[in-house]
């Protein structure tokens, strides 16, 4: 029987065009959209990290148009800057008036700036290795999972009663100058009823980070186009994983005694039918 999606997660097709409330009701039509977006490979990942991904590209889709309205307002500014000496060659002289004549105002071609270097991602590069490894010592598999996903990597904390839930995922990365840049889905907040202000109240002092936050389905704070180091810190050095992984195994000791429970009723049961 096919597993049900949540709430959370039919809202996000939704906003996509793809309706269905069942993993295998709509798993082919998510690999589809993603693949239009350029991401293959992926038909064997579970559909919670497909869905994941494919939220994500209604921001970048929004990035690159702000992008773009970017360039039209710059280019029309330096036509506007290259009429000027035009008109004013072309403004009237008044009667007896001297005038002293000056040079006319050139265009100053301002230096392109240096293209960033964006490698293909390789799952396999010394590069990508090399951050995994450091993410796993940080992040030891003694008590966390890792499941690699297309370009990226889901982490999610051990548990003896429960699935293994995700508490961070990074994806769509690409190398740029160096640097593993894609978005980080802080996905263990997603247990707070609060959340979002948790995140939010890590990253308060950092402009640059808050000009990156996002959030999905109102639940789960995401930070677009990040360094992987930064997520790494802030998992680590601001205290991300702790409250996260705090609030895991505040779940995980609720289920273990009301599996007790449920045995010791199971149990109790068992004993009066066999009485009677």
């Amino acid at each position: 029987m096919s597993k049900k999606l949540n709430e959370e997660q039919i809202a996000v097709l939704k906003t996509h065009g793809i309706s269905g409330n069942t993993e295998e009701g709509v798993r082919k039509a998510v690999i589809e959209k993603l693949a239009a977006n350029d991401v293959t490979e992926v038909d064997e990942d579970p559909i919670a990290d497909l869905i994941e991904m494919l939220s994500a590209f209604e921001v970048l889709e929004g990035v690159g148009k702000e992008a773009s309205e970017s360039d039209e307002e710059l280019e029309e500014l330096a036509d506007e800057v290259e009429e000027m000496p035009k008109k004013e060659k072309a403004s009237t002289k008044l009667k007896g008036e001297t005038v002293t004549k000056t040079a006319p105002v050139k265009k100053v071609k301002e230096p392109a700036a240096a293209k960033a270097k964006e490698t293909k991602f390789d799952a396999d590069s010394e590069e990508y290795q090399a951050l995994i490894a450091k993410f796993k010592k940080a992040i030891p598999e003694k008590d966390y999972q890792y499941d690699f996903i297309s370009a990226g990597f889901t982490i999610r904390k051990k548990g003896a009663n429960s699935t293994n839930r995700s508490i961070f995922t990074f994806f769509n990365a690409r190398l740029i100058d160096g640097k593993f840049v894609g978005i980080g889905a802080f996905a263990g907040y997603r247990l707070y009823s609060d959340g979002v202000e948790r995140f939010k109240a890590k990253i308060k002092d950092d402009e640059e980070l808050l000009e990156k936050f996002v959030v999905e389905g109102n639940t789960m704070p995401r930070l677009k186009f990040v360094d992987a180091n930064v997520c790494l810190d802030l998992l680590i050095e601001g205290g991300c994983l702790e409250e996260m992984t705090t609030k895991m195994v505040k779940l995980e000791d609720k289920l273990t005694k009301n599996r007790e429970k449920l045995e010791e009723q199971v149990e109790k049961a068992s004993k009066t039918s066999k009485k009677k």
